[in-house]
């Protein structure tokens, strides 16, 4: 995807200025993002995780190592960072006009500190938007809950 930039830009409350985001700090969880396309004028509205929690089986040496500690457990707890920085949303539509060229701009609107609130702070800016109700949004539903079609 040449045609996206490798920056997000970030919302600032104070004066609603744009800066370069540079990466999650301590305690981040994920984000809420808008991404605008410049060519039709259409946005999403979606939010990221900045770190992804697998289980994962141990292998046959750290099994041992943990026996003879006395830790019985067969798996182990891996913190990943997610590929945020290249990520475009889930909704099919806005990536295949990425894709076929059109210009897009991705802003982070609010950094949220656990999933509970990252959740929330979607469904917020979501219901506040109005994006169910408008053909200015690709999101074609909330929550898969609520669908545009059901408005009518």
């Amino acid at each position: 995807m040449d045609n996206l930039l490798d920056i997000w830009n970030i919302l600032l409350d104070t004066n609603h200025e744009l800066v370069e985001f540079e990466g999650p700090e301590d305690g981040d969880f994920g984000f809420v993002y808008e991404i605008y396309n410049t060519t039709n004028s259409k946005m999403y509205i979606g939010k990221k995780q900045f770190w992804s929690h697998r289980k994962m089986k141990i292998g046959k040496r750290e099994k041992k190592r943990r026996v003879a500690d006395g830790d019985l457990s067969r798996f182990k707890r891996v913190k990943r960072e997610t590929k945020w920085r290249e990520y475009t949303g889930s909704n099919d539509q806005l990536n295949e006009n990425i894709r076929s060229g059109h210009k897009i701009t991705r802003t982070i609107l609010k950094i949220a500190k656990s999933k509970k609130e990252l959740t929330y702070l979607e469904l917020k800016y979501l219901f506040c938007r109005e994006v169910i109700e408008s053909d200015r949004y690709y999101n074609g539903n909330i929550s898969g809950k609520f669908y545009s079609k059901d408005l009518l």
